[in-house]
């Protein structure tokens, strides 16, 4: 049999906050203007471009196509196919002048190395893909040990390695796997078998329920945004009127999509066995709909709870009930799905919150980004696509330990 001797309720809760873009958007004519750099230098000629920035632990990538008869004569296609090694950023934004923009007016949005080069000889045309500077904690591997280190010194040591700045927080809550802010010998191991330095630095910001994500030549390790407080990028949409027939939105398009699946009740099983006090323990956290929110189909059953079972060893309770939280937060967060693509601005980025709000269901609600998509060119101008996602926001979530007796 087993005991039941803790149970903490956490209830999400939706609060007002400020919002980062100017809304309704008004229609309005833009001169939007990019400039792509390789090697350093400003490369007229590119008639496209795209990034992706990312929240998914994943390298940011990037593609930009040239045309080979608009290549500076000392840089042409004869140049740029025989170089080994080439670094490319890319740069957006609206300078005063369009003509002669200024890069101080404009936003470094990506800077990577190029992994992959295509020359298509009959439209003479040299497409360059890569990855950011991400790339370069992904390709290196360590075995190292990093006992009593705080994640700080760990998150520095790497990017200096690199030649790279970091700007790590000295606000970080010490994980599971820590003591105060360092590791403890015994799971030190499992951190240090032969992996690349970005699932190190992955593996430390899910301990610390942080983010770690590279900007130009910073490696930035911060914790994540709370959505009770934090300032978000609002999609406004207003629904057609007596004297408007049609809708409005700061949107081109928006889709909506929720996993039924994960409307259900949720049950994270973590079990542990506790050293210090010599028991083994299994720390269960569930979230469950507000039921008064949902309506059920009462002539057929809704099912059993959807249950993810995990073995942790040498966690105590506490630490298991952070985990077990950590998890259960990962799965539901993929119940709403949001995409939409909107006008081209530099105030959306992969760290943002947004919130929708006009549509009148319960898609109105505050998501989080997984990636935004911007691109260039001359035939659709300055672009964005937006993948966000989120909870209901009338989830309930309870955590409970169960001792074996």
């Amino acid at each position: 049999m087993s005991t039941p001797v803790d149970q903490l309720p956490e209830i999400t809760v939706t609060a007002t906050r400020p919002y980062l873009n100017t809304v309704p958007a008004l229609s309005a004519g833009r001169q939007p203007c990019g400039i792509v750099k390789v090697n350093g230098q400003a490369l007229p000629g590119w008639v496209e471009w795209q990034f992706d920035n990312n929240t998914n632990y994943q390298a940011d990538t990037f593609r930009v196509t040239f045309a080979g008869r608009a290549l500076l004569q000392d840089r042409n296609v004869a140049w740029l196919t025989d170089q080994g090694d080439i670094t490319v950023e890319i740069l957006a934004g609206f300078p005063q002048n369009p003509n002669a923009p200024i890069d101080s007016e404009l936003t470094s949005f990506i800077i990577g190395r190029c992994d992959d080069m295509l020359y298509d000889p009959i439209q003479n045309t040299i497409e360059l893909a890569g990855r950011d500077f991400t790339s370069q904690f992904i390709d290196a591997k360590t075995t190292e040990t990093f006992i009593n280190q705080s994640v700080q010194s760990i998150v520095k040591t790497l990017a200096s390695r690199h030649q790279m700045r970091a700007s790590v927080s000295d606000n970080i809550v010490p994980p599971a796997t820590f003591s105060g802010n360092a590791f403890e010998a015994a799971t030190t191991g499992r951190l240090t078998n032969q992996q690349s330095e970005w699932d190190l630095l992955t593996h430390l910001a899910q301990e610390t329920q942080c983010s770690v994500y590279v900007t130009g030549q910073t490696l930035n390790f911060q914790p994540a945004a709370d959505p009770t407080n934090s300032s978000t990028y609002v999609i406004d949409w207003k629904q057609p009127t007596n004297t408007n027939g049609s809708p409005q939105a700061n949107v081109i398009d928006l889709r909506c999509s929720r996993n039924l699946t994960l409307t259900k009740d949720i049950i994270v099983e973590l079990a542990s066995w506790d050293r210090a006090n010599s028991n083994s323990f299994l720390v269960t956290a569930k979230a469950t709909q507000n039921k008064n929110r949902v309506t059920r189909n009462t002539t057929l059953p809704y099912g059993q709870p959807q249950i993810y079972s995990y073995q942790i060893p040498e966690l105590t309770t506490q630490q298991a009930l952070v985990k077990a939280k950590a998890y259960l937060a990962q799965i539901t967060s993929h119940e709403k799905h949001l995409e939409a693509h909107l006008p081209g601005d530099n105030i959306l980025t992969a760290q943002t919150l947004v919130t929708v709000r006009g549509t009148g269901t319960s898609f109105d609600q505050v998501y989080f980004v997984e990636s935004v998509i911007r691109s260039m060119s001359m035939d659709e101008g300055y672009r964005m696509k937006l993948a966000a996602k989120n909870h209901s926001p009338q989830q309930q979530v309870t955590t409970q330990v169960l001792v074996a007796a």
